[in-house]
């Protein structure tokens, strides 16, 4: 039996400034709702059975990660992003002592980051980040009226990871956007995925905490490598026999 790998697409929940061409708008993560819902997430991540959870940190930063979550006593300590709020809590609740970073996220030479692509392209790329910005902004009014499960299954839905994949098909149909995606964003997916196989020669079930729009790649590659199963929140959400 292959290991198996469990992708979970996330908006970043803290909004962090971190480049993301789309910062949308988040709900008060703090709010006893919330708390409940997103507990409620993890108890049914849980009944994955996890044997290692990866987070969107790089590996060389994962010790202040680590020291963070081995000393964490009260979920009031938890910062808003996901990494804790829910890598944190799943780790904690299936008894594991390590969590993994496998991101790969630097600056490539001679590569345009997308301000400068931008420059470069002023109409097409506004025009880009408008389509992206009104579908983003759906997903965010869904968000707002939905518990956090069920918003959930729209962002895991085949129909909005083919909508994340189309803004990447768009940026690669200019000049400089296609540099950024060849030499950045299929490295940067290709290098994640290389992480995971990695993990996945050691352990059994693998839930990985990402970027929404690195599921579409992600997804991909891994099931590209036929050395892991494959499954997204959706997948496994709606398996009846682990209800």
């Amino acid at each position: 039996m292959k290991p198996q790998v469990l992708l979970i697409g996330l908006f970043h929940l803290d909004r962090p400034a971190n480049g993301d061409m789309i910062r949308p708008t988040i709900f008060d993560v703090t709010s006893k709702r919330r708390q409940r819902e997103i507990k409620e997430v993890v108890t049914r991540l849980n009944t994955f059975r996890p044997t290692c959870v990866a987070l969107e940190t790089a590996p060389e930063r994962m010790d202040d990660v680590q020291h963070t979550y081995e000393t964490y006593q009260h979920e009031s300590d938890l910062t808003n992003n996901e990494r804790q709020q829910i890598g944190f809590r799943l780790a904690r609740m299936a008894g594991l002592a390590h969590l993994h970073g496998v991101d790969w996220n630097e600056s490539v030479k001679g590569v345009p980051d997308l301000g400068e692509i931008s420059a470069l392209h002023p109409e097409e790329f506004e025009t880009i980040v408008a389509t992206e910005t009104k579908r983003t902004h759906q997903l965010q009014q869904a968000m707002e009226q939905l518990s956090f499960s069920d918003w959930l299954d729209l962002l895991h839905a085949e129909q909005t990871i083919t909508a994340s994949a189309t803004v990447y098909e768009e940026i690669e149909r200019l000049k400089s956007g296609r540099i950024w995606i060849e030499r950045y964003w299929h490295v940067r997916n290709q290098k994640i995925v290389t992480r995971l196989l990695k993990l996945a020669q050691t352990t059994e079930r693998i839930v990985c905490l990402y970027g929404a729009a690195h599921l579409p790649l992600l997804r991909q590659y891994l099931n590209e490598s036929n050395q892991v199963e494959v499954m997204t929140w959706n997948d496994w959400n709606n398996r009846k026999e682990c209800m």
